[in-house]
């Protein structure tokens, strides 16, 4: 039937009849065939269609092909099923390394956040050059030393506000001095004070009076 109406000179018929059918390549195939250069609209439905049937990573990989990276990572980020990890790694390594896939490559990053192993995050969020995004993936999993590296690396290229959750971290530690240095450093030098001010307090009510006059 597709051949009888390609004769005809109706194309666009057979192509319908074989996309209805789901005869993906046969449709490319009379596309091409017709002098159809463009193809991508079939590609398209065909990867539509794979997501429809729960066939996340052959539709993932066909909209990798049509270089549609954040509808790809979409697809694999939403089925979560057994090897998405690996699948959604690809995307960000077939990703171009430049401004145009940056929200893709954060949005796989911030995907991986959550998971044990964060080297993936850590891949994505470097490519993207989203410094930010790894403070607070350090942050998070109280990576300091690392955290504290990254910042020396990169000093003005970050949210300095992210040392709060360090600062916090060293008080429930009872590393105060470091603390004041971490409030210092996202220039929240009121909390640094505050901290000085209790400990030179404390000092004082527990009659230390030489470490008053050095917190002093």
């Amino acid at each position: 039937a597709a051949k009888v109406y390609a004769r005809a000179g109706k194309v666009e018929e057979s192509i319908r009849l074989l996309t209805d059918l789901r005869r993906w390549e046969d449709a490319k195939m009379f596309a091409r065939n017709a002098g159809q250069t463009d193809i991508i609209h079939l590609t398209v439905q065909q990867a539509k269609w794979l997501e429809e049937i729960n066939d996340w990573k052959g539709s993932s990989e066909l909209f990798v092909s049509l270089g549609q990276y954040q509808a790809a990572a979409k697809i694999i980020v939403d089925s979560k099923e057994t090897g998405w990890e690996d699948a959604l790694l690809e995307v960000v390594r077939a990703c171009p390394a430049d401004s145009s896939s940056t929200d893709t490559i954060t949005f796989c990053g911030d995907s991986f956040s959550e998971l044990e192993e964060i080297s993936f995050a850590k891949e994505a969020y470097t490519k993207a050059k989203d410094i930010t995004k790894l403070m607070a993936l350090y942050a998070k999993r109280h990576m300091w030393k690392a955290a504290a590296a990254l910042a020396d690396e990169n000093e003005g290229n970050f949210d300095v506000s992210i040392f709060l959750s360090y600062a916090e971290w060293l008080i429930s530690e009872d590393r105060y001095e470091d603390a004041m240095q971490a409030y210092k450093k996202s220039k929240r030098l009121d909390l640094s004070c505050k901290v000085l001010q209790e400990l030179t307090e404390n000092a004082v009510a527990e009659c230390r009076f030489k470490d008053a006059a050095y917190y002093y």
